[in-house]
C-alpha cells in the first residue's frame, strides 16, 4: 500500500489517491501560490521576490506540462501556434453571426 500506511505512527494525516485517475490526482495536488493572498496582503513581507518569480516563471504548471507533452512528441510550439490561431477567430466567427 505504499508509505501511506506508515502516516498513522507519525501523526500525520494524508490521503492515497488513484495514481491512474488524474481527477483524483488534480483534486489531491497541492500547487504553490504565487500571487498575494488578497489586495491587502504583500507576499513579499515574507518571501523574496526572487522566490516569487522563480516559482511563477521556471515552476509554471503550464510550462512544465507543455515541455512534458513535447518531450513526448505529442505538442509543439507550431502546434500551439495553430491552435491560438484558431481560438482567436471564433469569438469574432460568433460576433459576425449573431449581428
Amino acid at each position: 500500500d505504499g508509505i501511506v500506511v506508515r502516516r498513522k505512527a507519525y501523526g500525520i494525516p494524508s490521503i492515497q489517491v488513484d495514481g491512474n485517475d488524474t481527477l483524483a490526482i488534480c483534486s489531491a495536488a497541492l500547487t504553490y501560490r504565487a500571487g498575494h493572498h488578497s489586495t491587502s496582503d504583500d507576499s513579499t513581507m515574507y518571501r523574496t521576490v526572487e522566490e516569487i518569480e522563480w516559482w511563477r516563471h521556471d515552476q509554471n504548471p503550464v510550462k512544465i506540462f507543455k515541455k512534458w507533452f513535447g518531450n513526448k512528441g505529442w505538442w509543439s510550439n507550431e502546434a500551439e501556434s495553430q491552435h491560438q490561431n484558431i481560438i482567436r477567430k471564433q469569438p469574432k466567427q460568433f460576433k459576425l453571426q449573431s449581428g
